[in-house]
């Protein structure tokens, strides 16, 4: 009991040396759990109890370095909160590193594979989807030689899903002296986590990836995974399901390039958009549509006209406000039943990829 409290008390006078985003402010979440933590508690008790201990060292010591807020925990998930995405993505993805290497009891591994035999199957079917990240990892120069790369293990010890999102804070409450956030986006960051299958997987919102820093990214492997809409409640969700489309990417250090071949799908999600295993690939017969909504450029001229007299801009602004979202719209729902993938979307303009001229004059 003396230990448990000693623990506690070092936990709690930690947090407070951190300043957690207060109401108003942007809050970058990152969420984690376990896989298969009950299937391997029920294998061997002892085994798990040092495991999670490990776990659980783990994670405070990588929030002690990357100066994140540990908002709570909810069974082995820890709910932590950072002040800018280059500390809520460089803890997450560091974490998985830190995971790798460490000491874990001997036996987990052959416990955590045989939990893992029922997705076999479609471990291997994305395996032969994401063969180009093989040809991606085997260009790439980030590891010393080639024969430290290709000693380079992917797995070892518990393997932990972790979402990141973010948004601004919109409440916040005091449980044991720690700061709880509830509100959207805490809502969609566990929506997000439940979505997520794969141990060892990072999945990001855009939104977090588009306020990161150019070197927080630079040694990072990316992989698109298209933009989502969340299908009302789930079962096993522990929260609200998102009322707006969001879209992912899945973040690995480049040394676990590889590691991205073997996630999974998202689940109790409708896709919207392709993930980038499914756009053509390198030596594929592939036929490029670029689509432009003209007009935009034409009223924003207008509007800066109209901003040097005395008429309103009410009327022009609130149409161009909708017309780009339902161009935006329009251009997803069709390019997905004509099998494209959307290289680029901006404003006005976007880049398509089909797998065949045929299918690029249908759409």
């Amino acid at each position: 009991a003396i230990l448990i409290l000693r623990k506690r008390a070092s936990m709690t006078a930690r947090s407070a040396l951190v300043r957690p985003p207060v109401v108003g402010e942007m809050g970058f979440f990152v969420f984690t759990d376990i896989q298969d933590s009950t299937l391997l508690w029920e294998k061997n008790k002892t085994e798990m109890y040092q495991a999670i201990q490990i776990h659980h060292e783990c994670v405070r010591s990588m929030l002690a370095l990357t100066e994140g807020y540990e908002t709570g925990t909810l069974g082995d998930s820890f709910l932590c909160v950072f002040q800018s995405a280059d500390a809520a993505l460089h803890f997450a993805v560091t974490l998985q590193m830190r995971l790798l290497e460490m000491e874990w009891p001997r036996g987990l591994n052959e416990n955590i594979e045989h939990a893992m035999k029922p997705r076999a199957e479609q471990i291997e079917e994305m395996k032969s989807l994401t063969k180009f990240l093989h040809l991606e990892n085997s260009n790439d120069n980030y590891h010393e030689d080639k024969k430290h790369k290709q000693g380079q293990k992917l797995w070892d010890g518990l393997r932990v899903r972790m979402a990141v999102h973010c948004g601004e804070v919109t409440s916040t409450s005091t449980m044991n002296v720690r700061v709880v956030y509830s509100g959207t986006s805490v809502d969609e960051t566990t929506a997000i986590l439940d979505a997520v299958v794969s141990g060892g997987q990072v999945v990001c919102s855009v939104k977090v990836l588009s306020l990161a820093s150019e070197s927080c990214l630079a040694d990072k492997s990316l992989l698109h995974l298209g933009k989502y809409t969340f299908s009302g409640t789930t079962p096993g969700r522990t929260s609200e399901a998102p009322t707006q489309d969001l879209e992912f990417v899945s973040i690995m250090p480049k040394r676990l390039t590889l590691r991205q071949c073997e996630f999974l799908p998202l689940k109790s999600v409708v896709q919207l958009t392709d993930a980038a295993y499914h756009c053509p690939k390198a030596n594929d017969s592939t036929t490029l549509v670029f689509c432009s909504l003209p007009g935009t450029k034409v009223m924003e001229f207008q509007l800066a006209e109209l901003a040097m007299s005395s008429l309103k801009l009410s009327d022009l602004t609130e149409v161009k406000k909708e017309i780009v979202p339902l161009f935006h719209k329009v251009m997803e729902e069709s390019i997905q039943n004509y099998g494209g993938y959307v290289g680029e979307m901006h404003t006005d303009f976007c880049l398509v990829a089909f797998h065949s001229s045929a299918a690029a004059i249908s759409w």
